[in-house]
């Protein structure tokens, strides 16, 4: 190649050192996947959907653990939840549980969360929701508000 220079020919070794370039170019534009772990890392389901970006997924420990406020006394999750990304939640067998206790003391009755248990909106396409109990809430367990493509 003694003689070719400036006339733009690519050698076997620039030709490698483009490709290298180029593969660490590509695997440095996909963002890997994070896992949002309630209640180790977010107090509610809702503070771990509102921080996710779309394709992480929020995983539930199985049982509500205090000092959460969303904690039933059987460590049920009791909250509403709306997604409006594309994530997977993963109860863990975990159980979203919308009758909320009454209190004892004063003869108040138990009374259930108004709404879905969990409400998948339009920008929530391509959510999957994994091995979660929905139970006791006023409105559907798990409502799909014209979001495409959910598991």
């Amino acid at each position: 190649m003694r003689g070719m220079k400036g006339t733009g020919m690519i050698t076997n070794g620039s030709l490698v050192t483009l490709a290298s370039a180029l593969v660490l170019a590509l695997a440095g534009g996909q963002a890997q996947a994070a896992v949002l772990k309630v209640p180790a890392d977010f107090a509610t389901i809702q503070a771990a959907v509102d921080t996710a970006a779309s394709g992480d997924t929020v995983k539930l420990k199985k049982k509500c653990v205090a000092p959460n406020t969303t904690c039933g006394p059987n460590g049920e999750y009791q909250e509403v939840v709306d997604i409006d990304k594309k994530i997977t939640l993963n109860c863990n067998g975990a159980v979203l549980d919308g009758a909320v206790q009454g209190d004892a003391s004063t003869a108040t009755p138990s009374a259930h969360l108004g709404g879905p248990g969990i409400n998948i909106m339009s920008d929530g396409d391509g959510t999957t929701v994994v091995n979660c109990t929905v139970q006791n809430f006023e409105g559907e367990g798990i409502e799909v508000d014209d979001a495409d493509g959910v598991t």
